[in-house]
């Protein structure tokens, strides 16, 4: 029985780091749309941090580094979960986190199938406040509205 459960519990484990690995390269993928969709009017670069590196293990997964209009950086996690979410905002409460869902058939397949939720989720939750200060709220809407119609 203790073998049986501790494959079981392996297993799970891998799938847990798998739907980890399939929600940060969401965010990569989704910003990386963003970026070209946010030009001329804004441009950032995006960077994830080093897995148990030291901004990791200050709960930061992934940071972005807006250049213009307005030079700012947001550092944020990335969850699979609203669980693993609530987890974080205990231990880091300062530091923002997005919960980027995962698919069945991404689970299975191991692969990103589609970004736009994620893109959405970055837009309405991690990018606002930025976006409405340097771009205005009129174009952050019809940024937002463009992205919605095409998910």
């Amino acid at each position: 029985m203790d073998k049986k459960f501790n494959k079981f519990s392996k297993e799970l484990k891998k799938a847990d780091e798998k739907k980890g690995w399939i929600s940060e390269k969401k965010v990569s993928l989704a910003l990386d749309c963003l970026q070209k969709k946010l030009c001329p009017l804004v441009y950032f670069e995006h960077y994830p941090t080093k897995k148990n590196g030291k901004k990791d293990r200050q709960g930061i997964d992934h940071i972005i580094n807006f250049i213009f209009p307005e030079k700012e950086k947001i550092k944020f996690q990335i969850k699979s979960s609203e669980r693993g979410a609530r987890h974080h905002r205990k231990k880091y409460p300062n530091i923002p986190v997005v919960v980027i869902n995962v698919s069945k058939e991404e689970l299975i397949s191991g692969r990103v199938l589609s970004v736009k939720k994620a893109e959405i989720v970055l837009l309405t939750e991690l990018l606002k406040d930025y976006l409405e200060n340097n771009i205005g709220k009129d174009k952050y809407q019809t940024i937002l509205n463009k992205i919605t119609k095409q998910a």
